[in-house]
């Protein structure tokens, strides 16, 4: 159940992405009806310590390779 739900948030945030051709974008979400929706649109995603640290990385390098990425380098 788990897999079908991160998958179900993927496939809306990367539709939404798409539609609003933002390049740096995080979607807030909540289940309506037994579905996940989008609630509000960030511009800039929170970059929360705890999660980055859960998945192994760090915020500090990633905004390091976001800015050198933007600037072509």
């Amino acid at each position: 159940m788990v897999m079908q739900q991160s998958q179900a948030h993927e496939k809306i945030a990367l539709a939404a992405y798409k539609a609003l051709g933002i390049e740096v974008i995080g979607f807030d979400m909540i289940y309506h009806d037994g579905r996940p929706i989008i609630v509000d649109v960030n511009t800039f995603p929170g970059m929360y310590q705890e999660l980055l640290e859960e998945r192994g990385l760090k915020g500090g390098d990633l905004f390091f390779k976001m800015i050198m990425n933007k600037m072509g380098i």
